[in-house]
């Protein structure tokens, strides 16, 4: 049972202004706006992922929000919703790329990004290359599983 729910929340790792991870909890005591700049969609290049998805159909900019915050809110979870609208844009025949804005600003932000797997399933986005992205956030699932054995 849970007496507090700031014990909760303070297992769970957001991002301050410069993208280093902290408490949750730690975050909600500070002015943080939930609302309009959320912590978990901060990113150190200081783009938001707004920025990006607002250029993008639903599914891909689906796909780019749950990888963006995968780190710093529901890990696993994420990356698998990420897989499902990855596959429903192959299954569907959409578009594969993103439109001109976003793809630069996915470059932008995947050049100040210190997670390597982040900005190798982002860029096999950027690339058109689903298939690989897919490929990619299964290898970090099975790997982060593997991690709690």
């Amino acid at each position: 049972m849970i007496n507090d729910p700031f014990d909760v929340l303070s297992s769970r790792l957001l991002s301050d202004e410069h993208g280093h991870a902290i408490p949750m909890a730690e975050a909600l005591g500070r002015a943080v706006d939930l609302v309009n700049h959320p912590p978990h969609y901060r990113h150190p290049s200081g783009i938001e992922c707004i920025e990006i998805t607002r250029h993008c159909s639903f599914d891909l900019g689906n796909a780019i929000k749950y990888i963006w915050r995968a780190d710093a809110k529901n890990g696993a979870q994420d990356l698998r919703k990420a897989q499902w609208y990855l596959r429903d844009i192959l299954s569907t025949g959409q578009c594969s790329f993103p439109p001109h804005k976003a793809k630069h600003l996915l470059i932008e932000a995947n050049m100040a990004d210190h997670d390597e797997q982040r900005v190798s399933m982002l860029a096999a986005i950027c690339q058109g290359r689903l298939d690989a992205a897919i490929m990619m956030i299964d290898e970090v699932i099975d790997a982060s599983v593997g991690d709690r054995l």
